[in-house]
């Protein structure tokens, strides 16, 4: 699985109501900003120190950072199926489905449940003293 796979599969099947996307940004623009961010945050410290902070969300993006959110982790069960007879009960793909699916399901449930309290709110009416009332009741 790569992180294109991920993509590719919450923008598929993500709740309509919800809708994921990912948009494309080139990697040439990122690195050059983090060595801005990093230049910025090394001369502040070393040589002026009056400088304003740089936003905490920023501060992280520098290029060391960069290379460690790049990495595609490939993690290798053959010894443990081998010597301890592992054997998974359902694979990556299957896993990220059902975390879409388990998802999906809280967003309609959410939805359901929005929609029968403003069912409710709508069957109120109040009377002549504002007090309320069901709807076609004295």
């Amino acid at each position: 699985m790569t992180y294109g796979d991920v993509y590719l599969l919450l923008s598929t099947l993500a709740h309509p109501s919800t809708p994921v996307s990912f948009p494309v940004v080139p990697p040439l623009l990122f690195l050059l900003m983090a060595y801005i961010i990093e230049t910025y945050v090394v001369l502040r410290h070393r040589y002026f120190p009056f400088l304003p902070k740089i936003a905490d969300d920023l501060e992280p993006l520098q290029p060391s950072m960069l290379s460690v959110s790049t990495l595609h982790l490939v993690y290798d069960d053959s010894r443990a199926r081998i010597e301890l007879g592992y054997s998974p009960k359902m694979g990556t793909l299957e896993g990220l489905c059902l975390q879409v699916k388990e998802w999906n399901e809280m967003v309609e449930a959410k939805l359901a449940k929005q929609s029968k309290t403003q069912g409710e709110v709508q069957d109120i009416e109040f009377d002549s003293m504002g007090r309320s009332v069901p709807k076609g009741g004295q």
